[in-house]
């Protein structure tokens, strides 16, 4: 074998190798990346969990009346509740954020240990407190303090849930019924979409046939059973006559669709957290 062939030789196993390495740092790439992925998928389930605990839980919907009850009907309610105020709500989110940070901490220490990297726990906490402070508290300012960014998920990922998974069909045909003209609608659940907290009784009341078919859904009105006080007033008890209120019902399903759009806000808020605290560490 002369030098050429000996120069040659050296030449292809060296490019051989190369290209054996690349492929290897691209397998672990790979690896790395679904196992990044599930690391996330298990961060949104967290995320999903204590926002729910957190800020929906049973005692919610009691204040959400009460405060209905204050606002529109002038009237006092029986269930011991008071509005929520700045300083609880700003509690609860400043709680709720540190939980957020301790579940991205978490998961980035186990996912640097899990494919062989040792964990500088100071540098992590660091990069996390500095990219997750701004990151999760702002979207936390903007979707507390402009319901209308809600919207985006509620009429979506909400209103999927809760027409796929919860009663919306058989609650809203028993809450509405059509007035004397054409029945445009076949399936009442689409009035889910305009019901909001900030709305829901004020929209309902305006869905009164006394009012001539006020709200967007022409010939589509409450039924007067569910109002009392000679129809001035909503009926927002849980029960009548032992039976579920829709009124109350439609509330419950029209909470966990605002439940779903700030959870999926701050999942992703998180996970654009996560990804941006790994690169820096």
């Amino acid at each position: 074998m002369n030098t050429e062939q000996v120069q040659n030789y050296k030449k292809n196993t060296k490019r051989y190798v190369n290209r054996a390495l690349k492929n290897v740092n691209k397998s672990d790439s790979n690896i790395q990346s679904i196992i990044f992925m599930c690391f996330g998928l298990v961060v949104i389930f967290l995320v999903f969990f204590f926002v729910n605990w957190v800020n929906y839980g049973d005692s919610h919907i009691k204040d959400v009346i009460s405060l209905y009850n204050n606002l529109f009907f002038n009237k006092e309610s029986n269930n011991n509740t008071k509005e929520v105020s700045y300083t609880d709500r700003f509690g609860w989110s400043l709680g709720l954020l540190g939980i957020i940070l301790i579940i991205l901490f978490g998961a980035l220490l186990v996912f640097q240990m899990s494919i062989g990297e040792t964990p500088d726990m100071a540098s992590l906490a660091w990069s996390l407190t500095r990219v997750g402070l701004p990151i999760i508290g702002f979207t936390m300012i903007v979707i507390y303090n402009l319901p209308l960014m809600l919207r985006a998920f509620e009429n979506t990922f909400g209103y999927t849930w809760i027409s796929v998974f919860r009663n919306l069909q058989t609650t809203a045909n028993a809450l509405f019924e059509k007035g004397d003209g054409v029945d445009l609608y076949n399936d009442y659940s689409v009035i889910a979409t305009q019901l909001y907290e900030e709305n829901y009784p004020a929209y309902l009341m305006s869905m009164r046939k006394e009012n001539n078919g006020i709200s967007r859904f022409k010939d589509v009105f409450l039924k007067s059973e569910y109002l009392t006080n000679s129809g001035s007033n909503l009926n927002l008890m849980p029960k009548i006559n032992e039976k579920p209120n829709p009124v109350y019902e439609m509330l419950k399903l029209v909470v966990e669709k605002r439940y779903i759009s700030e959870a999926s806000w701050l999942s992703l808020a998180a996970l654009l957290t996560m990804y941006s605290t790994y690169l820096l560490i």
